[in-house]
């Protein structure tokens, strides 16, 4: 007697239905984060992005990116067998594994890739806060 996987008799239900259907329903917003000299690097493949759409922050240790890709309009000619390209708002945060400067934080674009580059807060730096005399 052969056991069957419960997710096998929905696949054949539905044939070869999801073959059809996009691989991704959102944009790919993987991100490769490492270290490099005293620097924390977050890169991203984001093709087709425009800057003025893209806003990049770091708030207590996290990186947040979120933008717009500009959305084309959809030529009636065309018959399409395949439309996978994303366009419009998105959005990604990731948590940092250490601390970093983030008033010395920069940005760049080419080639499709947007690279942030983070300096790291060295260990034991804190900021001194004055006590106001009432």
């Amino acid at each position: 007697m052969t056991r069957k996987h419960p997710l096998s008799e929905v696949s054949h239900f539905f044939g070869d239905l999801f073959d059809y259907l996009p691989s991704r329903l959102n944009f790919d917003l993987a991100i490769d984060l490492y270290k490099e000299n005293n620097s924390l690097v977050a890169e991203m493949s984001a093709p087709g992005i425009e800057i003025k759409n893209t806003e990049i922050e770091v708030v207590d240790n996290v990186l947040r990116i979120r933008g717009h890709k500009e959305q084309k309009i959809e030529e009636k000619e065309k018959d399409y067998y395949c439309k996978e390209i994303s366009r419009g708002s998105f959005e990604r945060s990731v948590r940092l594994p250490c601390a970093v400067l983030s008033e010395q934080t920069k940005a760049s674009y080419k080639n499709g890739i947007l690279k942030v580059t983070m300096p790291l807060k060295k260990e034991g730096e804190h900021k001194r806060i004055e006590i106001a005399k009432e």
